[in-house]
């Protein structure tokens, strides 16, 4: 099964090269997404709000993998991000979704 390669560098590079490649194109969807959800008012905003983000989480992501990887296995990291997605994928439908519903009724 995929986990008992989580100890193997080759198949790391080859996730990481596939999550690269397959996320960067949906990111150019968050403004959108954003003006559809809070309106077109303050699209600027929240389009900056977006970026900032992306930028603050591009400085802080190096020294936080090299802090995770000098604590913990890659092993333990893939499996704690398998879970974040897993949480993430149960918020997006569980409350983002009922969410939406409920503000495009209005």
């Amino acid at each position: 099964m995929w986990w008992q390669k989580l100890g193997d560098p080759n198949f790391f590079i080859v996730c990481s090269a596939l999550s690269t490649f397959s996320w960067g194109e949906v990111y150019s969807l968050f403004p959108a997404f954003a003006a559809d959800l809070y309106g077109s008012t303050h699209v600027a905003s929240t389009y900056g709000g977006l970026y900032t983000g992306k930028g603050v989480a591009s400085i802080l992501a190096g020294p936080a993998v090299s802090w995770a990887a000098s604590v913990f296995t890659w092993s333990d990291i893939i499996l704690a991000m398998g879970l974040a997605s897993a949480v993430d994928s149960w918020l997006a439908l569980g409350v983002l979704k009922p969410l939406l519903r409920r503000h495009s009724s209005v």
